[in-house]
């Protein structure tokens, strides 16, 4: 190398190279915790080695990080010159260092100018100006924002902001703060700054946002407009609208009833269950309610003579309140995505109607509509039973949209077999099963966006394009001149949708305790450790395992967690693959959440056959597609092979019968790569020979950079397998390998 450091130094470096987080840990492991990093630094190196400090991250897991980000001192004083404003749009945000700053609905966010890894957004500006790294963890280089300015400024890898342009901001907004001394003034004052600006540009009526109205200090909606509070500014008269979205809400806060000259009202996507206390604000002339959890139209709705619109899609309302119907001035009248079956004649009463939208809804027949201001109708997916009512409406309303269920998303569901599409029209759902397994409650598409956090838009082109959009297929070589296909998710928000669904549900039910892959506290080794001193082994191996996990299973599986037929349609196209050249959608090999699933679609199968086994004296496991049978007798009982096949085939899957092996004691028995003949597990002589090999090129032979490191990793994954097997010989190849990597300075990522 060009220079030389001394072990000192080199600590100092290594440490560098770890985020804050693992910093923490490294302090906490050695005995520094609640130290100064320099205080670390000054005392490590008397009693510790580089080796030392590299082996006991290894053994941790504590992992290197190539992002470079802010140290407590930067981030207080980049907040302190914000004044805890937002330097894009001034929306005042609370501390990011407070301990309990995660609770908040807009927390301030210390972000990068130049990214703090050089492929994130605006590195290629980073990147042609040659300065240190170091400066990247500056206050030069720190802007402070909220969370959706954060988001913003990297979308489209930073090109819509660029650096300069942060820059510029965040001089601008400092120099706001100088000129008008915030630095004295709480934020309570600020905001009083803020509406008196308003009113005094605009005397006219406006509207407020939840943010606007609650001080940091107050721990709930349910101090809305109270007297401390900054809404005093605003004259009551003055309000118009109220916009309370995302907020969890169960009930309206009854402090909204002191603006007494409401117009508007949103409580978009929140907890509602009802909406009674609107009914005295008779003001109102919008109400907007869409994606809560309201169950029915109270009679209260008829003191509200001057609503024009009233939005309650994405609810769980199933019948309309008479009441209703009295609304003389109602417009538009929005009751998608809710479970609605009989639409009332008394609908025609609404003669100012416009817009009349019921989509999604389980309508089976329908009334004489005679709505002569109708402009837009809209009754696509429901279950109209006669194609003569819907060429009854079509002919007399031209504008109206009704479409059979599902039309939208046909073509991709087209693919399901004839007698499973039936459970898109399934409804019924089990909440007793949902809670019994602690699953999340999902009755609706509506739910569904909700629980996997994405937009209803987002959700449903996942649901109707084809996969090919969304994965990238590879060939892995494997034994024989064979090739693995695996179907990898190329974008993020399937990615995460899969995550979800696995983390939230999947991994909410536990597997067979006869399987031995992809659960936690699962290895190969207890897989192996069933079927030590055997007198025969029998092992067996599914053919295309993954791809013989069909539509049916999955559907089926989740129908069995409480999921109405619908829902489980919806899950379980999330998950498969659907290929346009294939009759059937499959489980695809590549997503992360397919191991797992792929474990509970075989949980029937596997208590199955451990009850065949059973009955013939054998012992059963599986490993994902590796079936392993073993018995204390010297013989196979008659008629087991045929048990066995028949009740494999019975689920769907089918044996490779070329990979069928028996190995006696006499001959060496593995199971999943371990030796099994003695009464503990071993690792074979012809494993420990390729590791001693394979150090050997590590430490003499590789040259390049790049293969030195994939080698490296790969080491370090053969050798962990040796600690549960042979803790000493782990040890000493352990050893070697952190011996070669001081000294090739070896830096993995």
């Amino acid at each position: 190398m060009g220079f030389k450091m001394d072990e000192k130094e080199l600590i100092k470096y290594e440490f560098s190279l770890f985020s804050s987080y693992n910093q923490a840990k490294i302090k906490k492991k050695f005995g520094f915790k609640g130290k100064s990093d320099e205080n670390f630094l000054e005392e490590f190196p008397k009693s510790h080695s580089l080796l030392e400090l590299r082996e006991r991250c290894l053994k941790n897991k504590i992992g290197y990080s190539n992002r470079i980000d802010f140290k407590a001192p930067e981030r207080t004083a980049v907040s302190e010159r914000a004044n805890l404003l937002c330097s894009n749009c001034c929306e005042v945000t609370q501390h990011p260092l407070e301990s309990d700053s995660m609770k908040s609905a807009n927390l301030g966010i210390i972000a990068h100018i130049y990214p703090a890894k050089n492929t994130g957004p605006r590195g290629h500006e980073w990147n042609k100006l040659g300065k240190d790294p170091e400066y990247l963890r500056t206050v030069q280089n720190a802007i402070f924002l909220c969370v959706r300015c954060s988001v913003l400024i990297d979308t489209n890898d930073g090109a819509e902001f660029k650096a300069d342009d942060l820059i510029k901001m965040k001089q601008d907004h400092e120099q706001r703060i100088r000129d008008k001394d915030f630095s004295i003034m709480s934020v309570l004052d600020i905001r009083k700054e803020y509406y008196n600006k308003l009113l005094q540009e605009d005397e006219a009526n406006i509207i407020v946002e939840l943010e606007l109205l609650i001080e940091d200090k107050f721990s709930s909606v349910s101090d809305l407009s109270n007297q401390s509070a900054p809404s005093l500014v605003i004259q009551e008269r003055n309000v118009i609208g109220l916009s309370i979205p995302n907020q969890k809400l169960e009930n309206i806060p009854r402090n909204i009833l002191k603006f007494n000259n409401l117009k508007i009202i949103s409580f978009k996507n929140n907890h509602l269950r009802h909406f009674n206390i609107l009914g005295k604000i008779i003001t109102l002339e919008q109400i907007h309610l869409n994606d809560n959890m309201i169950g029915n139209i109270p009679d209260e709705i008829s003191n509200l003579k001057e609503l024009v619109v009233l939005d309650l899609r994405g609810n769980r309302i199933s019948k309309l309140n008479p009441s209703l119907f009295t609304l003389n001035q109602l417009k538009k009248l929005d009751i998608r995505q809710n479970q609605i079956e009989i639409l009332p004649e008394d609908i025609n009463h609404l003669t100012s109607l416009k817009k009349l939208l019921i989509k999604d809804n389980k309508l089976k027949d329908m009334p004489s509509l005679n709505l002569q201001s109708i402009e837009e109708l809209d009754l696509r997916n429901n279950h109209f039973s006669h194609e003569r009512i819907e060429q009854a409406i079509k002919e007399k309303y031209e504008s109206a949209r009704i479409g059979r269920s599902f039309d939208e998303i046909h073509q991709i569901f087209s693919q399901i077999p004839e007698e499973h599409r039936k459970f898109l029209d399934e409804v019924e759902f089990d909440s007793d099963k949902m809670n019994e397994f602690d699953l999340p409650e999902i009755y609706t598409l509506n739910d569904l966006s909700h629980f996997l956090k994405i937009l209803n838009t987002e959700l449903a082109k996942l649901l109707t394009k084809r996969s090919n959009v969304y994965y990238n297929r590879a060939n892995i070589p494997k034994g024989n001149n064979a090739f693995r296909t695996l179907d990898i998710p190329n974008t993020d928000i399937l990615k995460k949708v899969q995550y979800m669904i696995l983390r939230y549900i999947l991994q909410q039910i536990p597997v067979s305790d006869h399987a031995y892959c992809y659960g936690k506290g699962r290895s190969q080794i207890q897989n192996a450790q069933n079927h030590l001193n055997s007198e025969i082994i029998i092992k067996l191996d599914f053919k295309n395992f993954f791809y013989s996990i069909k539509f049916p299973q999955v559907l089926n599986l989740f129908r069995s967690f409480g999921y109405s037929g619908r829902i489980s349609v919806y899950l379980t196209t999330l998950l498969l693959y659907y290929d346009q050249n294939e009759n059937e959608p499959y489980l695809p090999q590549g997503p992360k959440s397919s191991p797992y699933l792929s474990s509970l679609v075989c949980k029937e199968m596997d208590d199955a056959l451990v009850e065949i086994s059973n009955k013939f004296n054998f012992t059963y496991t599986r490993y994902s597609d590796d079936i392993t049978f073993s018995t204390k007798v010297k013989k196979i009982p008659s008629g087991f092979f045929h048990a066995i096949f028949k009740e494999i085939n019975k689920y769907g899957f089918t044996i490779n019968k070329r990979k069928l092996k028996i190995q006696n004691r006499c001959n060496r028995q593995m199971v999943t790569g371990i030796l099994v003949n003695h009464h503990d597990p071993r690792v074979p002589r012809s494993y420990l020979n390729t590791l001693r090999r394979e150090i050997f090129e590590l430490e003499h032979k590789i040259t390049d950079e790049m293969e030195l490191i994939e080698q490296y990793i790969k080491l370090k994954g053969k050798c962990d397998q040796l600690n549960h097997i042979n803790p000493e010989r782990y040890e000493k190849y352990l050893k070697k390998i952190l011996k070669i990597q001081n000294k090739r300075n070896i830096y993995p990522d």
